[in-house]
């Protein structure tokens, strides 16, 4: 399945998703910018523990060169799941991986739904679930090597049980602004539209 698509500095595409039906895999596939899409390469990880769980691609983004392609995602853990962050160049190769367990408490499931890059930084916004509670969203603040900085939560409605989800939208704004897309429910006002701002 295809979650996410982009394209680099040569206009050639690229494909991010999962293979598999049970426990999928992480899948990236480059197509040639030529007239038939020539399927170039495809990378096929499976960085979970034993290959028993899940592990897939949500969102993928360049840098400002495009000649770098940053994605996010689930790996699969013997504790639910947890936010993975990969790095690739356009040659395939794995510049990076790296996996976050979401605190203050270790969340059952976890995933990156959305991911930019500026200068020197990662920012990955996602669905945090805990068995007993509702659904958060996250947003995360990293080096590209992968070193952690900041995380910050949003739990929705304080009236009524509800959930909050983050979609696959986020935007970097000017003057250190990052904006995210969600959607929230709750036993009020029912399904609604979310749309966050913050600041750093």
């Amino acid at each position: 399945f295809g979650n996410d698509i982009g394209i680099d500095k040569a206009g050639n595409i690229y494909v991010c998703g999962g293979e598999g039906a049970a426990d999928p895999r992480a899948v990236l596939i480059k197509y040639l910018n030529d007239a038939t899409g020539t399927q170039h390469w495809i990378k096929l990880e499976d960085w979970s523990s034993s290959g028993a769980f899940p592990t897939y691609f949500n969102a993928l983004t360049f840098d400002a060169a495009k000649t770098s392609v940053y994605l996010t995602g689930v790996q699969g853990d013997y504790s639910g799941s947890i936010v993975s962050y990969a790095k690739y160049d356009t040659s395939n190769t794995v510049l990076g991986y790296y996996n976050f367990k979401i605190s203050p408490d270790y969340a059952y499931t976890s995933e990156g739904k959305s991911i930019a890059v500026d200068d020197g930084f990662i920012y990955i916004a996602g669905n945090k679930y805990t068995p007993g509670s509702e659904s958060e969203i996250f947003l995360m603040r990293c080096r590209k090597n992968g070193g952690f900085l900041w995380q910050e939560y949003f739990k929705g409605s304080s009236s009524g049980k509800g959930e909050v989800t983050s979609k696959n939208g986020i935007a970097l704004g000017n003057g250190n602004n990052i904006f995210i897309a969600g959607s929230s429910y709750d036993t009020i006002t029912g399904s609604n539209i979310t749309t966050l701002k913050y600041s750093y």
